[in-house]
């Protein structure tokens, strides 16, 4: 385990890890068996390199490239709507902006409209959206 925590002094590494579980993506304990994997499988990485750890996490498909990117900027909210993880951006329109998810009950991808708070507010606070397209059709 020291390399594991060798590996964890690194600031970059054990802030990307700490929002990866923030944002609900990973639990804790999921999080601490993945970094031991990751450890076992690259031991020069003690030292701690993000960039690997993040390819890592979406070879294993822990993670989305998408979701990795706003992750390494800082960005922890907003992966889930509703019964939904957001997984990857895919088109900004007009008035909304389209994302593929992933139904967290059936495991089937969709496409989501999703609206700006500001342009059309739904009555919790979240954010309005519509099921454009069910996986199989997208």
């Amino acid at each position: 385990m020291s390399n594991q925590s060798g590996f964890l002094d690194n600031r970059e590494v054990k802030s990307f890890v700490r929002l990866a579980v923030a944002s609900g993506l990973v639990s804790g304990e999921a999080m601490q068996e993945f970094l031991a994997e990751f450890l076992q499988e690259n031991p020069g990485e003690a030292s701690g390199s993000l960039d690997t750890l993040i390819e890592f996490l979406i070879r294993k498909e822990i993670l989305t490239s998408w979701q990795a990117d706003k992750l390494r900027h800082g960005k922890y909210k907003g992966f889930f709507i509703d019964n939904y993880v957001v997984l990857d951006h895919s088109q900004v329109h007009d008035a909304y902006s389209t994302f593929l998810a992933r139904d967290t009950i059936t495991g089937r991808q969709v496409t989501l409209a999703i609206w700006p708070p500001t342009t059309r507010p739904a009555r919790d606070g979240s954010p309005a959206y519509r099921v454009l397209h069910d996986g199989e059709d997208a």
